[in-house]
């Protein structure tokens, strides 16, 4: 789910059902971080289900766009993944080996997270307009130079 308001950072956040099939199963549902995403589902006066998720919104964190211009691009990591970051509004989305997997909202210090705490990406913003990303996922950490860069 992606809730998105004007002048504030968006939020992206999977949400689960209680009894859901596959909770116990889930690596994301069965988290501790996931109890307050696992919903209960009511009827409504006219029979319908209903759900509720309150959602508090942070104020946006800038970062320049020279930053994001520094970070996005294509990175070879030492686990022989490659990474690619590509901005989209405000958040900076993750894929490996081609594969989405993460939409990351910055939360300062040239670092970026998933909405549960991982992915968790930060950059060092090298000589040369180079850079370099260090990975941490709930398992591993890895690390890895950009190798090619977009242009505007």
């Amino acid at each position: 789910m992606r809730v998105s308001v004007a002048d504030q950072q968006d939020l992206i956040t999977q949400i689960y059902f209680k009894n859901g099939k596959y909770i116990d199963t889930d690596t994301w549902a069965s988290s501790p971080q996931a109890t307050n995403r696992i919903l209960d589902i009511v009827k409504n006066s006219s029979g319908g289900n209903t759900v509720t998720f309150d959602v508090v919104m942070n104020k946006e964190f800038p970062l320049e766009k020279e930053v994001y211009n520094r970070i996005t691009g294509l990175y070879q990591m030492d686990n022989d993944y490659i990474v690619e970051f590509v901005k989209n509004d405000d958040l900076l989305f993750m894929k490996r080996n081609g594969r989405l997997v993460a939409g990351l909202n910055y939360i300062g210090n040239n670092t970026f997270q998933g909405g549960i705490g991982f992915p968790k990406v930060t950059f060092e913003l090298l000589t040369k307009g180079e850079s370099k990303a260090t990975v941490t996922t709930k398992n591993n950490t890895y690390s890895g130079k950009k190798y090619m860069k977009y242009t505007d």
